[in-house]
């Protein structure tokens, strides 16, 4: 489990898309129309959108924004399944080794949270996996997001501290007879990105879909490519088309 984590507080988001912005901006992202009544949804040029979302345990709470980014899973799915060792786990945070990426899209199909899409890599001009790297790229110390929301509804500090804060939290939300709970405690072996969320209804938002059925033929064929990439270390420009014959026979 990582020493460090984000917090997320939904009852605190105001939907301004501030994290957005700036994370397109640090991140060299393409520029995208942001609609604050919209519901936008994590892209390759989206790695970080707040959801509007309709509730109704509470007048006070008919509706919310849910804060979508990677997950940073500790036992990550993207990483069982990508073949060429471009999802790599640095300092408890997912980061993609552009370099590596053969763009088979495997890690997108294995992710639950729809954080993980290809898109156009101008660095290495090539279509690659692109999400949210939790800032370890740049020389921030806090993650640009956390910089810059403005009601502090994200936050990035010891994962111990957090989940002290977020308990403390819901109890106060209770009293508004919310069923409140910590999303990320234990899916995927503990998330390092915690939510508050005030019920299963927005639990079940934040996991966008149920894990592949084929997932063991994807890290099947992902060990397969590296046997494979190891006893032929040469093997470089024909990387994509190796890929697609194990696809079609594993």
């Amino acid at each position: 489990m990582g020493e460090k984590s984000f917090l997320i507080d939904t009852t605190k988001c105001i939907g301004c898309g501030s994290c957005t912005l700036a994370c397109k901006n640090i991140n060299k992202l393409q520029p995208s129309e942001y609609k604050y009544a919209g519901s936008p949804e994590l892209s390759s040029e989206d790695w970080i959108v707040p959801v509007k979302t309709y509730g109704q345990e509470t007048v006070a709470y008919d509706f919310s924004f849910i804060t979508k980014m990677c997950y940073h899973c500790t036992d990550a799915d993207c990483v069982k399944v990508c073949p060429a060792h471009a999802m790599k786990k640095q300092n408890d945070f997912i980061v993609i080794k552009s370099e590596n990426c053969i763009g088979c899209g495997s890690c997108v199909k294995a992710c639950v949270y729809g954080a993980v899409h290809l898109g156009k890599n101008v660095k290495e001009q090539k279509i690659t996996a692109k999400k949210c790297d939790a800032c370890l790229s740049s020389l921030n110390n806090n993650p640009i997001c956390v910089s810059v929301c403005p009601t502090h509804a994200i936050k990035f500090d010891y994962r111990l501290k957090l989940i002290k804060e977020a308990n403390k939290r819901i109890k106060e939300m209770k009293k508004l007879n919310l069923s409140a709970q910590v999303y990320g405690l234990f899916e995927f072996n503990g998330l390092n990105v915690l939510t508050i969320v005030k019920s299963d209804y927005e639990k079940n938002i934040i996991k966008q879909k149920p894990q592949i059925s084929n997932f063991t033929k994807l890290v099947e064929r992902s060990e397969i490519y590296k046997i494979i990439n190891f006893f032929i270390p040469s093997l470089k420009s024909g990387k994509n088309y190796l890929y697609k014959i194990l696809k079609s026979i594993v």
